[in-house]
């Protein structure tokens, strides 16, 4: 039994560890399932942080169009709006021809005065103007023949003074021309005297050495005509002794010797007196050269002498002939001046009688226009073609000469009339382009143009008692294309272009970032490796605040300077010889973003609320306290 018993504890003790440990296990075994789940939930909420951290937002880099625009409301009006009245006092109206809602086209009849009075009283001051003219016209017709007389006698007075000036002028210009002759004249000899006088002069001075020249060749021609003339006498003796020797003779070789030794004497001698002559003659030119140029300038000093005397008589005729034309001008400056007071006093009696006439007839002729024009007035048409939205008058009532009698509107061309306040006014001209919507047409565009922009604000808006913070102006806008859904009082939404531009490279506002030196500038990515370009460009835009402006070391990431063009509410306009289209462009992370992908980055520790030492709340709760069990990306545990 002892046994038994002792067998049963041990098998009791034996399940009791077993149970314990069974228990130490399933404790463990919670621990570390625990552990897995948690590490895990905190390895993909730090993949999840990581990869927020290195991604970044890009966008394509493409052409737009862009319009940077003005918005206002205004009202649609008619463009042609005309209130018609009539200067026709206590005048009964005679008839009606139109009534309200008609269309009628410039130059109708719209309406029409009772003008039997009227009539009377044009007919009887028409009467009265055409009487006067009559007798005031010949009054005038008297003076004018007296203006024509004088005329006559200027004109008569001109011609005769004119050709007596013609005269003395042509004799004065005859003398002129003979005067510049001789004056032409007289300067060639002058000039030829001058000449001969230098050529002389030139030739004076080798005078003694010419005639020493001569003398000496004179000497040398006499000497070698002598010498020539003895050895032609020798060689005649020579010739003649050897014409009669017999050959056989023993003398006969001495004589022909003798012979031909004269003979070449008597050549050489020929000779040498030939040029002797020769040099003689010479020397003999050269000396009466002087003598010639002697004479030369003696003749050239009589015919200067001579040019000069006429010269002085063709001047001295042209200081007659120029007295004779001074005369005859005065003469006839004198007779044209008198013949002009004549018909200067003709034209003045003319001009007080034409006065007194246009006086009298003007003021009759004003009362004649005057009936007329209200005779006229009785009809009243319409001044532009359009529909009748007014008629104040009926037939048989009297008018009071102020009131407007009817209202005509152009019902198929439109404006817009609208305000604007101070701040949008400075950007509006004329001629820019606008687009209208109204309710009636719907999502339709109308095209206009701003044909009128106030440069004073209305006076409801500029007073000082006004409630408004601003001043507002009036401008107007064409509708260049009309639609018949248009009524006059219509709302209409304006949007005025200010600037546009077509097919020009823009990126949002935000893409754009200015360096240290106020350049702006864009960051694009480059390359294949778009993710990891991505991630280089988050952590580059975290580190430039702090850091130089240097150029990016990663080679698929570049910054592109550009200038920034045309804005409109989200894009803006950039240019660069750098872009291309389809460019992957950054848009930088803000501040805020980059601080705090960096701080739960950086959070390293960890607890474990409900495991080791904790509880698990009973609502089973989530990380960030959220009980509905949807994480709002906080930390494990609670709330940072």
């Amino acid at each position: 039994m002892e046994e038994v018993r002792e067998t049963r504890k041990e098998k009791s003790r034996l399940g009791d560890f077993i149970r314990k440990r069974k228990m130490m296990v399933l404790a463990a075994t919670g621990i570390v399932v625990g552990g897995i789940v948690f590490f895990g939930y905190r390895i993909s909420h730090a993949q999840t942080i990581v990869k927020a951290e290195n991604s970044v937002s890009t966008t394509t880099l493409k052409k737009r169009d862009l319009t940077k625009s003005v918005s206002v409301t205004g009202t649609i009006a008619s463009a042609d709006k005309r209130e018609v009245v009539a200067d026709m006092k206590d005048t009964q109206i005679g008839e009606v021809r139109v009534g309200v809602g008609d269309y009628v086209n410039k130059g109708d009849t719209v309406l029409v005065f009772d003008d039997t009075e009227l009539k009377e009283a044009y007919e009887e001051t028409q009467s009265e103007y055409e009487l006067n003219s009559i007798k005031q016209n010949q009054s005038l017709s008297q003076a004018q023949e007296k203006v024509d007389e004088a005329q006559d006698s200027y004109q008569k007075g001109v011609s005769e003074q004119e050709m007596l000036v013609s005269e003395a002028l042509s004799d004065y210009q005859s003398a002129q021309a003979k005067e510049a002759e001789t004056l032409s004249s007289y300067q060639e000899a002058q000039n030829n005297t001058r000449k001969a006088k230098e050529a002389y002069e030139k030739l004076k001075e080798k005078k003694s050495k010419y005639k020493s020249a001569l003398e000496k060749a004179k000497k040398i021609d006499d000497e070698k005509k002598k010498a020539l003339e003895e050895a032609k006498t020798a060689f005649e003796t020579a010739e003649a002794n050897i014409k009669y020797a017999a050959e056989t003779d023993e003398n006969y070789q001495t004589l022909k010797d003798t012979y031909t030794s004269t003979y070449q004497a008597y050549t050489t001698a020929q000779t040498e007196a030939d040029a002797a002559s020769g040099d003689y003659e010479k020397a003999q030119k050269e000396y009466d050269a002087i003598e010639e140029a002697e004479k030369a300038y003696e003749e050239a000093k009589e015919k200067e002498n001579a040019a000069k005397s006429a010269y002085e008589e063709a001047s001295s005729n042209v200081s007659s002939r120029s007295g004779q034309y001074n005369n005859a001008l005065q003469t006839q400056s004198d007779t044209n001046e008198k013949n002009e007071k004549n018909i200067s006093d003709s034209k003045e009696s003319l001009s007080v009688t034409s006065a007194e006439v246009s006086a009298n007839l003007t003021s009759q002729k004003k009362q004649v226009v005057k009936a007329q024009e209200k005779l006229g007035e009785c009809v009243l048409s319409a001044p532009i073609s359009g529909y009748v939205t007014q008629i104040n008058v009926e037939e048989g009532d009297t008018y009071n000469g102020t009131d407007t009698l009817f209202v005509i509107q152009d019902m198929e061309n439109f404006v817009v009339e609208a305000t604007v306040d101070e701040y949008d006014i400075a950007a509006l001209k004329k001629d820019q382009q606008a687009v209208i919507k109204t309710d009636a047409t719907g999502e339709l565009e109308l095209n206009g143009i701003v044909s009128y922009v106030a440069l004073t604000p209305d006076a409801s808006t500029s007073s000082m008692g006004n409630s408004t913070s601003g001043s507002n102006y009036s401008i107007r806008i064409d509708l260049t294309e009309q639609n018949e859904d248009l009524r006059v009082g219509m709302t209409a939404k304006t949007s005025i272009v200010l600037e546009s531009a077509k097919e020009v490279f823009a990126v949002a506002y935000d893409c754009i970032e200015t360096d240290r030196e106020g350049n702006s500038y864009i960051t694009v990515l480059e390359g294949d490796s778009a993710q990891s370009d991505a991630k280089e460009a988050s952590k580059e835009k975290r580190k430039e605040s702090s850091e130089k402006d240097t150029k990016d070391n990663n080679a698929n990431i570049k910054k592109i300077k550009v200038e920034q063009g045309i804005e409109s509410d989200y894009y803006v306009e950039i240019k660069s010889d750098e872009l291309q289209e389809g460019m992957q462009v950054v848009t930088p992370q803000t501040t805020t973003e980059a601080k705090d992908t960096k701080q739960k980055t950086e959070k390293t520790g960890f607890e474990m609320p409900g495991m080791l030492g904790g509880s698990m709340s009973q609502g089973g709760s989530r990380p960030n306290g959220n009980s509905s069990g949807q994480s709002r990306g906080g930390y494990p545990g609670g709330s940072r």
